[in-house]
């Protein structure tokens, strides 16, 4: 391990914050700050730096001091080929423990950009739409470019995603952190099988982007440390994540996400970062004639109820039938009542026996009692009365 920096100077004891240095995160294992270094001791662009140190307790357990030193080696692979990744700066040691140093990327984390971005009611769902398919060929981009370096991620969610807006612009600048659990590619290369796990992650992400919800169920503890590396959590019903996506995107790019996602029913088929990225392109520029199209969105993401079909009712209507099927036998039935609250389908129930009995051949009349027809005597046999001699001499 090499020396000590002199960062670790800007904090004492037990790393208080301070104006210098920031506790961003942290979890059981390790802290991430935010260092300033306006004297550029390490190298930095923008005078601060991210530093990820494990803690006390973990500071001299070889797994984890490992750990770090291979994300070290694979942040310094990919900041050379990557511009989407933070450049890693130095292997060291921050107040007495192991650490890493990063570049700070500046921004806010796609968590956070996705909550304010739905927030905000004065921008219109299409310009919504627009500015976060921006977004999402930026990842897609900077994912393809991981991969094309030899790397797999492992571990994308938006809580890795650092994103930011050129001088406050729908330019969008994307850098990809926390690549503690990233692995190097097989020696067959960026093949699907390779790949899967990361194309999987950034369905998840991008339905988070577009619809604003995490597409896990609740109880499924994304950030758990014990949670092994690509290891597929428990999505929430397919059902939910149709209705979720339908009701915010076009139909095309729906398709698109929970094809990622791998629901259950459809054939994934994209094999690549860099095939989710085409595809995003073409919808972002074909989007105004894809959003004109809205039939077929409106039949998926609407409930619709057949003409005619009745619910809840088969008991009820089982019991009509067999009692206008009993007319004329000893014992049979002359009249049958049908009683209920206002709006809950005695009249579809009624219309639905009418249209079944006309098969058995029965002469079937009824007629309905109004709450405005209560001056009338028996207002409903005289109706039931006059239908059928009107169906009689037509």
């Amino acid at each position: 391990m090499a020396c000590a920096s002199p960062l670790a100077s800007l904090v004492s004891g037990e790393a208080a914050e301070t104006n210098e240095c920031v506790v961003v995160a942290d979890d059981l294992v390790k802290t991430v700050y935010c260092v300033k270094d306006t004297e550029r001791i390490t190298g930095s662009s923008t005078g601060f730096v991210a530093v990820k140190s494990l803690d006390d307790v973990c500071a001299h357990d070889n797994e984890h001091i490992l750990r770090l030193e291979h994300e070290f080696a694979i942040s310094r692979h990919l900041a050379s080929q990557c511009a989407s990744v933070a450049s890693a700066l130095s292997l060291s040691q921050f107040d007495g423990c192991p650490a890493i140093f990063l570049e700070w990327a500046v921004g806010a984390t796609l968590s956070e950009w996705i909550k304010l971005l739905h927030k905000e009611a004065r921008t219109s769902p299409m310009c919504n739409i627009k500015i976060i398919l921006k977004c999402a060929c930026k990842i897609s981009m900077a994912l393809a470019e991981i991969h094309n370096a030899g790397v797999i991620h492992n571990n994308l969610t938006p809580r890795k995603i650092i994103v930011s807006r050129v001088d406050d612009s729908d330019d969008i600048l994307v850098k990809v952190i926390g690549l503690g659990s990233a692995s190097f590619l097989p020696d067959d290369g960026e093949t699907f099988s390779n790949v899967r796990g990361d194309l999987l992650s950034l369905g998840s992400v991008l339905f988070e982007m577009f619809s604003g919800r995490c597409p896990y169920k609740k109880d499924d503890d994304n950030n758990s440390p014990d949670r092994k590396e690509n290891q597929r959590k428990t999505l929430i019903s397919q059902n939910q994540l149709i209705s979720m996506l339908t009701a915010r995107v076009p139909l095309p790019l729906a398709k698109l996400i929970l094809n990622l996602m791998e629901v259950e029913g459809l054939t994934p088929c994209y094999q690549s970062a860099r095939d989710v990225h085409g595809e995003l392109n073409e919808v972002l520029h074909n989007l105004d004639s894809i959003m004109s199209n809205s039939d077929a969105q409106a039949a998926l993401g609407s409930l619709l109820f057949p003409r005619g079909k009745l619910y809840g009712h088969d008991s009820h209507l089982l019991k009509i039938i067999d009692a206008c099927s009993r007319v004329g036998t000893p014992g049979g039935s002359k009249i049958t009542l049908v009683s209920g609250y206002s709006g809950v389908g005695k009249s579809s129930l009624v219309e639905k026996a009418k249209e079944k009995l006309k098969e058995k051949k029965i002469h079937f009349i009824s007629g309905k009692y109004d709450q405005l027809q209560q001056a009338r005597p028996l207002s409903a046999i005289d109706d039931a009365l006059n239908d059928f001699t009107n169906s009689i001499i037509q």
